[in-house]
């Protein structure tokens, strides 16, 4: 069993903060195999059952006492408690162009510098994230697994608008943009891929705990599937490991 602690936010929010759980993607996995059991075990007593870094966050139908609620909880965890979390076994790749029209943020980030922009897709197209949590906006994958040296401080000032599809790291995280928003995250390249998009089959295609790789291309690959994902929207290329 996993230590926690419970965290009331307003009156029928709480935060269950598990302090044993670091930020890696076997944790994670962890955390949300268990918010699912909570959810699967519910009598009625919630309204949503959110993850959200290394927390879950509970919203309750009705006000509850809290130690009845840490009951609920520590029922959850005995029950879990002996089931090993498999990470899924599916890797995407995911099309991005890293070329300075569509990397404002990494080339200032190196004052020009080429080579080290260079260095940095390579390493960053050489690793493998892992979908940590969902937020911010629809379909707003937060990648982990970032290592130190790729990471990169939040911009100061928030961009108001970012185009959908742009490719951004902030602090430990990467994510793609799925939509025209503001943001405040380093910008380093784009995707022709809609993370969430109405027309397909699947609006949304990730899970927590799946694996996501990012390939590098050009700008006439990037333009030529552009066009064929306006033509009739697609998934990227799924490899079952």
């Amino acid at each position: 069993m996993k230590p926690f602690e419970l965290v009331p936010f307003g009156r029928l929010t709480y935060i269950v903060r598990f302090l044993s759980l670091e930020q890696n993607r076997e944790d994670i996995l962890w955390l949300h195999r268990w918010a699912t059991v909570l959810r699967e075990q519910d009598n009625g007593h919630f309204e949503t059952v959110l993850v959200s870094h290394l927390d879950v966050n509970l919203v309750l139908k009705k006000p509850m006492n809290q130690a009845e609620l840490e009951n609920i909880i520590e029922n959850a965890l005995e029950q879990f408690a002996h089931q090993a979390p498999e990470g899924p076994k599916v890797l995407w790749e995911i099309p991005a162009c890293f070329e300075p029209d569509f990397a404002p943020d990494l080339y200032d980030y190196f004052e020009g510098d080429y080579d080290k922009a260079a260095s940095y897709i390579k390493d960053f197209t050489d690793q493998s994230l892992f979908v940590y949590f969902f937020g911010f906006l629809p379909g707003f994958a937060y990648l982990g697994g970032l290592l130190p040296e790729l990471q990169m401080p939040r911009k100061d000032h928030p961009r108001l608008e970012v185009p959908k599809g742009a490719l951004g790291v902030g602090g430990s995280y990467a994510a793609v943009y799925p939509q025209k928003s503001p943001g405040g995250w380093q910008l380093i390249g784009q995707t022709p891929f809609i993370f969430f998009d109405i027309r397909r089959k699947s609006p949304f295609f990730l899970q927590p705990g799946e694996l996501v790789r990012f390939m590098a291309i050009d700008v006439k690959e990037y333009g030529t599937l552009v066009e064929a994902y306006e033509a009739a929207p697609f998934l990227p290329k799924k490899i079952e490991m």
